[in-house]
């Protein structure tokens, strides 16, 4: 450790990744048990000094794994289904605009928009489905069935569990791994 170490957040802090974009001259960094990105001005070897934080992102549950586009005027964060609730939701956060007045724009793309028919008709493998919650609710007495109960709520989008990123040359499109479904996932960054 350093003069020029930089404090992310306390102690035992979760830092899953680091993302530079140097045309830019900032750093990014995931701090998932806080859900959130940090921006950091980057830090030039001429002129070595500790990294000045710029903002705290809100990036959506446990921000994990990061992409910059190749111009870096977009970081995707991939937001695993960690968390303390068996209904949290694999997604995607966008973020543009990093250094704008208002500060950075955060756009969280919900991943809960795929029914169980339309994934199974893809061979897209679904480790928790809504009759697998029905049958350990049942088998282990969990209380999981009835109105407004977590069977009721569920969406396939928590077996989803975002991680790799990969935009295309011009940025336009993103392609999100969803690895413990065997599946990619392509977005329009525009919309």
């Amino acid at each position: 450790v350093t003069e020029y170490s930089m404090d992310v957040g306390g102690d035992n802090v979760d830092v899953r990744d680091v993302v530079v974009c140097s045309e830019e001259s900032l750093v990014f960094v995931t701090v998932t048990d806080q859900n959130k990105v940090l921006m950091y001005d980057a830090v030039k070897r001429a002129n070595p000094k500790t990294p000045t934080l710029l903002a705290e992102i809100d990036a959506g549950n446990s921000p994990d794994a990061m992409k910059l586009s190749n111009d870096c005027e977009i970081l995707a964060v991939a937001n695993q289904n960690e968390g303390t609730s068996i209904l949290t939701q694999g997604a995607i956060t966008i973020v543009k605009n990093f250094r704008s007045q208002d500060g950075p724009e955060v756009i969280p793309v919900l991943l809960n928009v795929f029914t169980e028919e339309y994934l199974r008709d893809r061979e897209v493998n679904i480790p928790l489905t809504r009759n697998s919650m029905t049958y350990w609710s049942r088998e282990l007495e969990l209380g999981w069935e009835g109105t407004g109960g977590l069977i009721d709520q569920y969406n396939p989008a928590i077996a989803f569990d975002p991680e790799f990123l990969a935009f295309n040359f011009d940025g336009s499109l993103l392609f999100l791994n969803l690895q413990d479904n065997s599946a990619l996932v392509r977005i329009d960054t525009a919309t």
